[in-house]
């Protein structure tokens, strides 16, 4: 079992392939990609099997987003520049392609519609064979009015307007794809209802559990709850903890935050499973000084599964700051 705090996306919770597709906000993967290298600032990163076919999908309305024309994505990429193939796709909820970016061999950018139309491309030779980069995508689909606006570092390089991006289908952005040759790490995306701005270049920041503060649930062995759910990716039967009393709930200390600047968010990440008969369902729970706050309701299955929640602001108002993430107690509640 694992717990762990990302401050938004990355790679950092998951052992193996299987366990990023079994995310909730996953609604496609293959098995094709592999975890476990070297992560663009710290932890890990996922590799693409270089194919363009073998791609990871996310719902754009994952964590209560709000599916519209305009999506946003901001990553890591450490390409091979092998091959010229897909990197990127933005497509509605029944997976038709509005917007491809494909990533050539002089590394360059080329955005296309779904229908293979090029749009436009960035210069050459902006993204190099195996080097890190930030790369912040804003795709509005549109038949005439369309966007692609891209950064790499921070630096403006393709600024499409005027374009017709939509390719049939309906006119909004339900997924995006991801299908590097190479290395992906950091993702963050959002819809224009979350901001309509970029956000430049930013990092994640993976903490696990690092001791108690005060815990109900029973363990599978030792005597303190943190040490068993701290390990990178999950050993599910390994080591864990339960409980089969309603509103029990653990609190845990997380290993201090070091970074600095400012955190867009916290995503909160466990892997569970139930064990009895029955449904069984669960919460996050943040302490915030003397401030609860539980989140949404999730059910339990007899396998594992992954769940996760993201918040931008912390229980009692206001952006999360270094000492509030350090000071604060995390955890999970047994509400049914």
């Amino acid at each position: 079992m694992a717990v762990e705090l990302a401050l938004i996306e990355g790679f950092e919770a998951y052992g193996q392939p299987q366990e990023l597709e079994d995310m909730a906000h996953v609604v496609g993967g293959d098995v094709g990609f592999s975890m476990g290298q070297t992560g663009r600032v710290e932890g890990r990163a996922a590799t693409g099997p270089g194919q363009e076919d073998d791609e990871v999908m996310f719902d754009a309305d994952a964590h209560g987003g709000t599916v519209s024309n305009t999506y946003m994505v901001s990553c890591g990429v450490k390409p091979t520049l092998n091959n010229t193939q897909r990197a990127f796709s933005f497509l509605d909820d029944s997976n038709n392609r509005h917007v491809n970016l494909e990533i050539s061999t002089a590394g360059a950018i080329v955005a296309k519609n779904g229908d293979g139309t090029t749009l436009g491309s960035t210069a050459v030779g902006l993204l190099r064979a195996n080097i890190w980069s930030t790369i912040e995508i804003k795709v509005v689909v549109d038949d005439s009015a369309g966007v692609v606006l891209i950064k790499i570092d921070s630096t403006e390089v393709l600024n499409l307007t005027g374009e017709d991006t939509r390719n049939g289908g309906t006119a909004e952005v339900g997924r995006v794809a991801f299908s590097p040759n190479g290395d992906i790490d950091d993702i963050v995306c959002w819809t224009a209802a979350s901001g309509d701005s970029l956000p430049g270049a930013h990092r994640v920041a993976p903490l696990r559990p690092s001791s108690d503060s005060a815990v109900q649930f029973t363990r599978s062995a030792g005597s303190v709850n943190a040490e068993l759910l701290d390990e990178i990716g999950a050993d599910e039967d390994t080591t864990y903890v339960e409980s089969s009393t309603v509103t029990d709930v653990d609190r845990l200390i997380m290993a201090n935050y070091s970074g600095s600047g400012t955190i867009a968010g916290i995503r909160k990440i466990i892997q569970a499973k139930v064990t009895d008969i029955g449904v069984r369902k669960m919460k996050f729970s943040e302490l915030d000084g003397a401030t609860n706050r539980d989140g949404t309701e999730f059910q339990l299955f007899t396998n594992y599964n992954w769940f996760d929640e993201v918040d931008i602001t912390k229980p009692t108002g206001g952006a999360y700051t270094q000492a509030d993430v350090n000071s604060m107690r995390w955890g999970y509640r047994l509400t049914t």
